[in-house]
């Protein structure tokens, strides 16, 4: 379950569900996707608060992994 800060950065960033935001992690990084393409002005203006929500949510997964090393 995510922190209900990174939640709301999350719903912030990307929107309600459907909205083709998709983060994955098999634990050791984070992946993020997004339907569309860089032609869409959108899209290319929410890069820099993508960027931040993908290190937020790699921190989490780092003391995560820390916790129950």
């Amino acid at each position: 379950a995510l922190l209900p800060e990174l939640r709301a950065k999350l719903m912030a960033v990307c929107g309600r569900e459907g909205s083709g935001c998709s983060f994955r992690s098999d634990g050791r990084e984070v992946k993020y996707a997004e339907t569309g393409s860089f032609s869409s002005t959108a899209r290319c203006a929410r890069v820099p608060a993508l960027l931040d929500l993908v290190l937020d949510l790699t921190e989490m997964l780092e003391a995560t992994a820390a916790r129950d090393a």
